[in-house]
């Protein structure tokens, strides 16, 4: 009894252990057809091949094992002779391999009576899943959100699939060499929910989701090669930086997201130099639109290099510009609201105010001077471009101060004394004034 339940046992490791060898080396052996198994395991099987497969090479197994071990059990019983010892030996061989084929066989067939699925396993194909996905147009693969090398997609998959029912497009920037090389040749396409994209001639790729922002164009009309969502200004990078001719500003309506931007020429946007008027979209209602960046035409400018070097970012208060503050004071005098009548003042309410307001500093107009002014000094200094004193921001707004020459410096805080400020040290006057109620 002993040597046959050591013949169980071992056909059992024997078993587990070439089930366990198979899974362990699925992925980097290859896997002959078997005469007599149903199953051939290729590069496409699933786990349900490898569990048939080394299922039924373990029954199999099993029964050359028994048909052995009945050989040499019927040898040492001829050879036994007289022995008695070595003749039950024998037999206890014989039978227990007999019997052991016919547990095999009797649980083969009994599984199989009871569900041919115990045997023959099977996996019940998930729901498709929405994503993206690379496509032969019948079967898809997924497909990673950027590819330095697009060689490296699965052979004859040469679309790109946005599988999904809803939801915001997707822009896909091809291009023409490996490692996004090749920018001047690149191709942006924007593909929406259940379409597809070739992407065979690509050499790279990469991929982004439409998302609120403002985006940057090297060409003007919001054409050829773009940047993703910009949400925070600083200095632009390449192949943007003094290159942008257009850009494209997208507002998320429903969260009352609306992205405002102001160019500069310096790498820093908080140091004086020129730049543009805000863009922002006024049009509540309207979710995007493209804009055509400013091209100065004041030396040292010759009309030909665009005014990118840096950006000041903000959010526009339109919708509620109520609760941006109270408004804007504008002074005489450095520290005017310190100084009650003594300094002339022009207060500019929020209602005045609502979206955004601009005027030329000249009809920014003092109207508060006391008696203890002489007339003089009220006809010399009668508005903002004549005597820029201080101006005090209440609460949250942008204050843009521009030049006759373009240059201008922007806050978002107040100013005490212009006299202290890059912009006057560096011998510019107050033009023009914006004013825009931000978050």
């Amino acid at each position: 009894m002993k040597t046959k339940k050591k013949i169980y046992l071992f056909l059992i490791l024997f078993s587990l252990s070439l089930t366990q060898a198979g899974f362990s080396s699925a992925l980097e052996t290859k896997y002959p057809p078997v005469p007599g198994l149903p199953y051939v395991i290729t590069d496409d099987s699933g786990l349900a091949q490898y569990v048939g497969y080394f299922f039924s090479l373990a029954i199999i197994a099993s029964g050359i094992l028994a048909v052995i071990v009945l050989t040499i059990g019927g040898i040492r019983l001829i050879m036994s002779g007289g022995n008695p010892a070595g003749r039950k030996e024998a037999v206890d061989m014989i039978k227990g391999s007999v019997l052991g084929m016919v547990l095999v066989v009797s649980s083969f067939m009994l599984l199989r009576t009871i569900n041919p699925a115990l045997i023959e396993p099977s996996l019940t194909p998930l729901p498709s899943v929405e994503g993206i996905y690379y496509t032969n147009g019948a079967d898809k693969k997924p497909a990673p959100m950027a590819e330095a090398n697009a060689s490296n997609r699965p052979d004859g998959y040469n679309q790109i699939l946005y599988d999904c029912s809803s939801g915001a497009d997707l822009f896909i920037w091809k291009f023409p060499e490996r490692n996004f090389e090749g920018i001047d040749s690149a191709f942006v396409e924007a593909i929406t929910c259940g379409n597809s994209t070739d992407i065979s001639g690509a050499g790279s790729f990469k991929m982004a989701f439409k998302a609120p922002g403002i985006y940057y164009f090297l060409e003007s009309g919001c054409t050829g090669y773009m940047s993703g969502a910009n949400t925070a200004g600083g200095q632009l990078s390449e192949p943007f930086k003094d290159k942008v001719k257009s850009i494209k500003i997208i507002n998320n309506l429903q969260s009352d997201i609306r992205y405002g931007i102001i160019f500069h020429n310096t790498n820093d946007p908080s140091e004086v130099g020129a730049c543009t008027l805000p863009y922002f979209i006024t049009d509540l209602n309207q979710e995007e639109a493209c804009s055509t960046a400013a091209v100065p035409e004041e030396p040292p400018y010759d009309g030909t290099k665009t005014l990118s070097s840096s950006a000041t970012f903000f959010m526009w208060n339109g919708k509620n510009p109520e609760t941006s503050g109270a408004g804007v004071d504008f002074y005489s005098e450095p520290w005017g609201k310190f100084l009650g009548a003594r300094a002339g003042k022009h207060a500019l309410s929020q209602n005045t105010i609502n979206g955004y307001w601009s005027a030329f500093a000249q009809n920014i107009k003092f109207k508060s001077y006391s008696g203890n002014r002489p007339p003089a000094y009220k006809t010399m200094y009668a508005n903002f471009s004549q005597r820029s004193g201080s101006m005090f921001l209440n609460d949250n707004y942008l204050a843009a101060i521009y030049s006759k020459t373009q240059f201008c410096q922007i806050f978002f805080n107040d100013v005490f004394n212009f006299k202290t400020t890059e912009f006057s040290a560096t011998g510019n006057n107050v033009n023009a004034v914006y004013i825009i109620p931000v978050k």
